[in-house]
């Protein structure tokens, strides 16, 4: 399989999600040029997950480790979203399996705040798109910004949308953690000090 995003998109744009054409290009730009792992927190039918691991692909192939604890959580039973989340797990699996992304994408099931605790993982690109909540979100972005690696980035996904993503950005992502900060769609990402 082709893994550069023009090709790549023609069959990762099919899983379930919600990410723009942009944000995607932004991730697999972004993902190839990683020289240590990636970590994508929050992964459903895993579309970030796809576009983070072709990027890899197409770069130094490094492993992108998924984070969801797949279970009945408030994403899964909302009333703007209802998913059963062993089926959501079985379709994520099933995904990188059709898309020849085993061999890079290590799912970790398991709550981002006990994969920090438990993977000694440094990586070069964080991906916070799993609980919306501002508590949530600010768990993710503690226990992951102190493993980023300097210059490093982490992104936010529906800063715009969720109260807790666009709360997150404004208290965090300022230059006491950044020098840049980006915007692409509803994907934000800043570059940690160095």
């Amino acid at each position: 399989m082709d893994y550069s995003f023009s090709e790549f998109h023609k069959e990762a744009q099919r899983i379930a999600g919600w990410l723009f054409p942009n944000e995607a290009k932004t991730l697999h730009e972004l993902a190839s040029k990683c020289n240590h792992p990636i970590v994508d927190i929050g992964t459903f039918h895993g579309r970030s997950a796809a576009y983070l691991a072709a990027g890899s692909k197409c770069g130094n192939r490094v492993p992108v480790y998924t984070i969801d604890p797949f279970t009945q959580s408030s994403f899964y039973t909302s009333n703007i979203f209802s998913a059963d989340a062993n089926k959501a797990k079985l379709k994520f699996k099933e995904n990188m399996k059709k898309l020849g992304l085993v061999d890079i994408v290590i799912p970790l099931i398991t709550t981002s705040k006990e994969a920090a605790r438990l993977y000694d993982i440094d990586p070069e690109l964080i991906l916070i798109d799993g609980d919306h909540t501002f508590d949530g979100a600010k768990l993710d972005f503690d226990c992951w910004y102190p493993k980023l690696v300097p210059n490093g980035v982490m992104a936010v996904h529906d800063y715009a949308q969720a109260v807790g993503a666009k709360r997150l950005m404004k208290e965090c992502f300022t230059p006491q953690f950044f020098t840049e900060i980006k915007y692409v769609d509803l994907l934000a990402y800043g570059v940690k000090i160095g």
